[in-house]
């Protein structure tokens, strides 16, 4: 069925007179096969239904090759089967109900196929299910409650596809999850607060759905969460202040939603915080002074709100900092000479605000500064400091729609990578 003699190695398949524990890919246990590992050997064709006679197989690796058709409902009996993998392929069909009866079932991967239709309930069945991943695939219906019941479940994967509907607040049972992807679906609704209960999870992964409210205020419970990833929904409300409690996130990402409200001044417990993701949105008052407080922050993304008031000086305390987006808001004070502190910034982007005064000549020692510095369209004067002759990885600089005078220092010709420059 699967085209063995075209197969990249297809050692004892062809001669079948052979031993059959001694072919490529076939491991055996007191003769029998418990094992075949066949990932990206060229198998083509479909998985032949005389699968199911392998009762003592525990692991089956097909990932990686050009295996179409669907997965036979044979494959339900396989009951000492432990690791299921079919990932990377063109299988498609529907998910068998049967696979519900491999109990003994840890990993199953059919993730990157073209498999439609829903998840069976029946997967709630598989009680010793440590990861489950369904990813990229055409999959649609709902996330079945049922998936509640795999109180062993380390991982879940079942981003890129059509589900729809709300999650359900059974995942708060799951208390071993360590990973939720369920990105890029159309799922819509709140996010349960019973998410607060997995407090083993590390990662979770639900931007780019249609999901609305608020961010629950039990998010803070979740202890061990390194990465949150919420971008591109519609939620809105305002940031939750117990976000403060969250002491091993290093990544959040807010991007592209409808959250207002300011950003609060808990955020500076975030003492392993590394990105702060808040671009698009309708965050307003100031940036806390405490954000300073968070050494180890590399990346802070605000631009595309309605910040008002100062740039706090305390910004200058962050010394890891390399990305500051700033722009498109509505600040309201001078440049700090504080941001001259920041010696590892290498992007620095304040451009369309209500800045004032003049160009702090401490700009001079961000000698990191990379790509684009983009000062233009706001309340500049004065003259252009001479220390900006310092910034020699610059390749563009635009400080165009300000009123500063006209005269430049010759010394920008120091700006080795300078190919574009813009002063109207």
């Amino acid at each position: 069925s699967t085209r063995g003699e075209e197969w990249l190695v297809n050692t004892g398949w062809i001669k079948e007179d052979e031993n059959h524990c001694k072919w490529e890919g076939v491991s055996c246990k007191n003769g029998f096969v418990n094992k075949l590992t066949l990932e990206a050997k060229g198998l083509d064709g479909s998985i032949p239904t005389d699968v199911g006679m392998l009762s003592n197989l525990r692991y089956l690796y097909l990932a990686e090759n050009k295996i179409h058709g669907s997965i036979p409902t044979e494959i339900g009996m396989m009951e000492s089967l432990e690791i299921l993998e079919l990932n990377l392929n063109a299988i498609d069909g529907t998910v068998p109900t049967e696979v519900g009866r491999i109990e003994r079932l840890n990993y199953l991967s059919f993730s990157d196929n073209t498999l439609h239709g829903n998840i069976p309930t029946e997967v709630g069945m598989i009680s010793n299910l440590g990861v489950f991943s369904l990813s990229a695939n055409n999959l649609h219906g709902t996330v079945p409650t049922e998936i509640g019941m795999i109180k062993n479940l380390k991982q879940l994967h079942i981003s890129e596809n059509n589900l729809h509907g709300t999650l359900p607040t059974e995942i708060g049972m799951m208390k071993s999850l360590e990973i939720i992807f369920l990105q890029e679906n159309t799922l819509h609704g709140t996010t349960p607060t019973e998410i607060g209960m997995l407090g083993n999870l590390i990662h979770l992964l639900l931007h780019d759905n249609s999901l609305s409210g608020t961010i629950p205020t039990e998010i803070g419970m979740m202890e061990n969460l390194v990465l949150l990833h919420l971008a591109n929904n519609s939620i809105s409300g305002t940031i939750p202040t117990e976000i403060g409690m969250m002491k091993s996130t290093n990544l959040l990402i807010l991007d592209m939603n409808t959250i207002s409200g300011t950003i609060p001044t808990e955020i500076g417990m975030m003492e392993h915080h590394e990105h702060l993701f808040l671009l698009k949105n309708y965050i307003n008052g100031t940036v806390p002074t405490e954000i300073g407080l968070i050494e180890t922050l590399a990346g802070l993304f605000l631009s595309n709100n309605s910040i008002n008031d100062t740039i706090p000086t305390e910004i200058g305390l962050i010394e890891s900092l390399q990305f500051l987006f700033l722009n498109d808001n509505f600040l309201n004070s001078t440049i700090p000479t504080e941001v001259g502190l920041l010696s590892n910034l290498n992007h620095f982007r304040i451009f369309s605000n209500n800045i004032y005064g003049t160009i702090p000549t401490e700009i001079g020692l961000l000698q990191n500064l990379e790509q684009v510095l983009n000062l233009s369209s706001m309340f500049l004067t004065g003259m252009v400091p001479t220390e900006m002759g310092m910034l020699r990885k610059i390749n563009a600089l635009d400080l165009s729609s300000n009123s500063l005078t006209s005269a430049l220092p010759t010394n920008l010709v120091n700006m080795a990578s300078l190919e574009y420059l813009n002063v109207s």
